[in-house]
């Protein structure tokens, strides 16, 4: 019979029932069994202080990594930096393997890479099947966005039922077809695009300000870009608003949405579309890595339970490592005198990469927080404060 493990920290963070200090954690068979502070674990358990493996530093719940892509890893230190998204995409374009081998390889990498920092979920988008037998064969759990890409009207039939047949290559149940862009899918493709009960949405939200030169008026480099690589844009006409209040309805009202990025979108907009069913999707690492900017982070913060935290990929990132992420934000945050403790900011964003993921992703009853009954995966954050500094991420369970 398998013996309960006790782990104790010099903090856990329960994400739940807030931060215990010299907390320990009863684990049977990598299930939450008990939580106890030093006192109580005495009580419950006389005499067994020496059954507790001791560690210096932050225990937190296994994270949820909202938004990667996988398949891209091959293109880590390949793309120049701060260049801008549209010059970013051209670059993706030029550098696209045919070499599946390859790309195998470095997804195998990434996987790990994310495994060893304490993920244990991942929300991955899947242009192709390049990647779909690392994530079949990983100790992570994936979500599938099947993601369908298209501006030229005449061609969204086409580009519909390939990813419908992409999207049946993959045996997982978690899956859904998801649009791209709103500058890269047409009216067209958008009403095309099926969308099941309790299937998840994510879209790339406003990555840039030509995204809404776009729609507002039909110009700029977005516009410029797919006009030179002679995309029909005829179909295409503009709103004269912001990409997000153009393309909002054609998305479904009742399911679960995830906007991605999200570098421009102004205070406004996120107060505007706040929603039990809306997710914000922050990427710190890529909004620097492309454009060198960072979202209205204050505004978001304020949104408790509907921001959620992703890596993008390592062609937008220089690693896939969400404390990494929860740092750029923290930093920026005190950077900018948020009247608030350190420790209520560190709670309140680790909560973002766990439980909040965890509830987009219908897995809170098992991931997400540190609670009896659960298996969420255990992190410590080794010599951690909270200000996210760290020695090392060791991945307990």
């Amino acid at each position: 019979m398998e013996e309960t493990k006790y782990l104790g920290a010099t903090y856990i963070d329960t994400v739940t029932n807030g931060i215990l200090q010299d907390g320990i954690i009863a684990l049977h068979r990598d299930c939450i069994a008990g939580i106890y502070s030093k006192s109580d674990f005495d009580k419950a358990h006389p005499g067994q202080q020496s059954s507790v493996q001791w560690m210096n530093g932050i225990i937190i719940p296994g994270l949820v990594n909202a938004h990667c892509h996988l398949e891209l890893s091959y293109l880590k230190s390949r793309i120049t930096q701060h260049t801008g998204l549209s010059d970013f995409i051209t670059q993706v374009e030029k550098l696209k393997s045919a070499d599946k081998g390859h790309i195998l390889h470095c997804a195998y990498e990434a996987d790990d890479e994310m495994y060893q920092n304490g993920i244990v979920y991942v929300g991955d988008v899947c242009n192709t099947l390049d990647a779909q037998l690392v994530r079949e064969e990983s100790k992570i759990k994936y979500y599938h966005f099947c993601e369908v890409y298209g501006i030229d009207e005449q061609k969204a039939e086409f580009a519909y039922e390939r990813i419908k047949a992409l999207k049946a290559c993959i045996s997982a149940p978690d899956k859904s077809i998801v649009p791209h862009a709103p500058y890269s899918v047409s009216n067209k493709l958008f009403s095309l695009i099926e969308h099941g009960k309790e299937e998840l949405v994510s879209i790339h939200n406003q990555e840039s300000a030509a995204e809404d030169d776009m729609f507002k008026n039909k110009s700029g480099e977005i516009v410029e870009r797919l006009v030179n690589w002679g995309i029909n844009l005829d179909g295409f006409e503009p709103t004269g608003k912001t990409s997000l209040q153009s393309y909002y309805d054609s998305l479904p009202h009742n399911e679960r949405k995830m906007f991605v990025h999200n570098t421009c979108t102004t205070p406004d907009l996120i107060n505007a579309y706040s929603h039990p069913l809306n997710y914000w999707c922050l990427c710190p690492g890529a909004n620097l890595f492309i454009e060198n900017k960072l979202p209205a982070l204050e505004t978001f913060f304020l949104q408790k339970d509907n921001c959620v935290v992703g890596t993008d990929s390592l062609a937008s990132n220089t690693e896939l490592n969400i404390i990494h992420e929860l740092k750029i934000i923290f930093d920026y945050l005190m950077q900018h005198k948020i009247q608030l403790p350190a420790l209520e900011v560190f709670s309140r964003l680790v909560r973002f990469a766990t439980l909040n993921g965890a509830r987009f992703f219908n897995c809170e009853n098992y991931l997400g927080s540190i609670e009896t009954g659960k298996s969420p995966g255990i992190v410590l954050l080794e010599n951690g404060d909270f200000n996210f500094n760290y020695s090392r991420i060791i991945r307990l369970v």
